[in-house]
C-alpha cells in the first residue's frame, strides 16, 4: 500500500481513521498540533501493524506550516494517494459572541487548509489515476445551524466542495467523499462548547471508531457521500421536507436548549 496523509489525527475521528488505514497496511503520515499524542500513535500503529510513519507536528491553519508539510514529504520522497481532511473547529453560540479572530481561523481551517491540501496533493492523484481524497464534513454540512452558523456554513463548503470534485474526478482514477457525521465521541464538543447544550446529553453519541471504519469503506468503494446514522439520515430528510423556517426555528431551539 501507499501512504496516506491524515490531519487531526492526535484524537477522535482522525486517530481512528489513522487505525483503520494501519489496519488496511497503508503507511501514515500524521499532522495535529500535539506531537506527543502523534508520536505514540504512530508508535502503537507501527508495532501492531508493522508499516511505516511519519510524525509532523504542525497548525495547517497557518499557510507556512502547510508549505513546510509540503517541503517535508518532497524531501522524503512521499506522495500521499490518500489524503484524509480531518482538522476542523467550531464554536457554539450567536453570531455575535464569538470574537472575529476565531471565525477567522474556523474558516482558515475548515475551509482554506483543506482547499489548499487537495490543491496541492490532487494533481499527482490525477496523474497517477489513483488516489483517494476523505473530507470530514458533517451532518451540519448539510443544513443552516442557527448558534453554530458559521461552522454550519464552513461545512457546507466542504460539503459542496467535496460533491463537485467527486463529480470532477470520477473518470480520472480519483475518489473525492464526503464523511458526515453528527455528534460524535470526539475533543470536538469540548473545544466548541457544545457540551453544554443539552440535547448533546440526551442522546447517545456515536463512536469515532465506527465514523471512521464507515468513513473508509465509503471511500474506497468511491462513494460520493456518506451520512453516518440513521437519526442523523432522518434529520437530512427532515431538511428537505419541512418548511425552511419551520426547520430553522427547530434547529435554533435545539442548539440553544442548555445543560
Amino acid at each position: 500500500m501507499g501512504w496516506a496523509l491524515i490531519t487531526g489525527a492526535s484524537s477522535g475521528i482522525g486517530a481512528e481513521i489513522a487505525k483503520s488505514l494501519a489496519q488496511r497496511r497503508y503507511h501514515l503520515i500524521l499532522v495535529a498540533r500535539r506531537e506527543q499524542r502523534l508520536q505514540e500513535l504512530a508508535d502503537s500503529l507501527s508495532a501492531q501493524f508493522g508499516i511505516s510513519t511519519q510524525v509532523i507536528a504542525a497548525d495547517i491553519s497557518q499557510p507556512a506550516a502547510r508549505q513546510q508539510l509540503k517541503a517535508t514529504l518532497k524531501e522524503l520522497g512521499i506522495t500521499p494517494e490518500f489524503l484524509v481532511n480531518n482538522a476542523g473547529i467550531g464554536h457554539v453560540g450567536q453570531f455575535e459572541q464569538t470574537d472575529m479572530t476565531d471565525y477567522q481561523r474556523t474558516i482558515d481551517l475548515n475551509c482554506t487548509a483543506l482547499t489548499a491540501l487537495i490543491a496541492d496533493y490532487l494533481p499527482a492523484m490525477q496523474q497517477n489515476r489513483q488516489g483517494y481524497i476523505l473530507n470530514i464534513s458533517s451532518v451540519s454540512g448539510l443544513m443552516p445551524g442557527p448558534n453554530l452558523a458559521l461552522y454550519h456554513a464552513s461545512k457546507n463548503f466542504v460539503q459542496a466542495l467535496s460533491e463537485a470534485l467527486w463529480q470532477e474526478n470520477k473518470a480520472k482514477g480519483v475518489v473525492v467523499t464526503a464523511s458526515c457525521p453528527g455528534p460524535t465521541e470526539s475533543e470536538f464538543h469540548q473545544h466548541a462548547g457544545s457540551e453544554k447544550i443539552g440535547v448533546f446529553n440526551r442522546i447517545a453519541l456515536m463512536s469515532a471508531r465506527k465514523v471512521a471504519e464507515q468513513a473508509v469503506d465509503a471511500t474506497l468503494k468511491g462513494k460520493r457521500r456518506v451520512v453516518h446514522g440513521w437519526l442523523n439520515r432522518i434529520m437530512v430528510a427532515n431538511e428537505v421536507l419541512l418548511p425552511r423556517r419551520i426547520f430553522l426555528a427547530i434547529t435554533a431551539l435545539v442548539m440553544s436548549s442548555s445543560t
